[in-house]
C-alpha cells in the first residue's frame, strides 16, 4: 500500500517539504534507542519527510531546522500519520488526577514572525529595563535546544541560547549571568511574546477538581508515543 504524502511550507525557512505518514519501520527508528526520543526523533522525522526543497533530508538536516521549523514539521507529520485528533493524556497539577481531551490539532494557532524579523534566519532586538543594554534575539536550531538536554534545567542557559549580540557584541554567559533578575524575567518574557509557529500549548480544565492547566502537546504522552500513551 502507498503512504500517503503531503506538501507542506516550513514557517521561517519557507524550504517546500514532502512529507509521508509514518509506519512500522518508522516506529522501529523511533523506539531504537530505548526511549531517549530526543536522539531518535531526528532519524524518524528525517524518515517521514521525503524531500526539503527537492533533497532527502538526513537526520543532521533535521537537527539544523530552526526551532518553529521543526515543530511545524513534527506537528504536520503527526496529523498526517495519525490524523487530526489527537487525545491528551495528562495528569492534573493540582490534583494529580489522570486527564483524558480531545485536541484537534487542525485548530493550534499559527503564530506569525515578529514585524521586522525577517526569514529565513530572523531577529528582532529588545532593550532591557533594568540596564538599559539592547539585545539581539534569534532562534535556535534543535541540535542547539537539545545539547544540554541531559544537564539541570538552568533558565539563564536557556535564555543565553537565543541571545545574538548586547550591545552589538557577541553574547559571553558570564555577562548574561550578571544581570540583574528584572532583567532576566524581561528576556524570558520576550522569548515568549516572540515566539512563532505553532502554538504548542493547550488549556485544558480537570474535570476532577475544574482546574485549569496548561499542557505542550509536544512533551504529551500521546503526543511522543503516537497513541501507545
Amino acid at each position: 500500500m502507498d503512504l500517503q504524502t503531503k506538501s507542506i511550507v516550513l514557517p521561517i525557512s519557507n524550504s517546500v517539504c514532502i512529507i509521508q505518514e509514518a509506519d512500522g519501520f518508522a516506529d522501529k527508528i523511533l523506539f531504537s534507542k530505548k526511549f531517549n526520543l530526543h536522539k531518535t526523533y531526528p532519524d524518524y522525522w528525517a524518515y517521514c519527510t521525503k524531500t526539503i526543497d527537492g533533497k532527502k533530508p538526513t537526520a543532521q538536516d533535521i537537527k539544523r531546522l530552526l526551532i518553529p521549523d521543526q515543530q511545524y514539521l513534527a506537528i504536520e507529520i503527526y496529523k498526517l500519520s495519525y490524523g487530526d485528533e489527537m487525545e491528551l493524556k495528562t495528569a492534573c497539577t493540582a490534583c494529580g488526577k489522570p486527564i483524558g481531551v480531545t485536541v484537534n490539532l487542525a485548530e493550534l494557532e499559527i503564530r506569525p514572525l515578529p514585524e521586522g524579523a525577517n526569514p529565513p534566519d530572523p531577529s528582532y532586538e529588545v532593550k532591557l529595563p533594568r540596564t538599559k543594554r539592547k539585545v539581539t534575539f534569534g532562534y535556535i536550531t534543535y541540535e542547539k535546544d537539545m545539547d544540554d538536554v541531559d544537564s539541570d534545567y538552568n533558565p539563564t542557559r536557556t535564555v543565553f541560547k537565543f541571545i545574538r549580540s548586547i550591545d552589538g557584541q557577541p553574547p559571553v554567559y558570564e555577562e548574561v549571568q550578571k544581570l540583574p533578575v528584572r532583567d532576566l524575567k524581561y528576556l524570558r518574557e520576550a522569548m515568549l511574546t516572540k515566539a512563532t509557529g505553532y502554538k504548542t500549548t493547550v488549556d485544558v480544565k480537570c474535570s476532577h477538581c475544574d482546574k485549569e492547566i496548561e499542557v505542550n502537546i509536544l512533551v504529551d504522552v500521546s503526543f511522543l508515543f503516537g497513541g501507545l500513551g
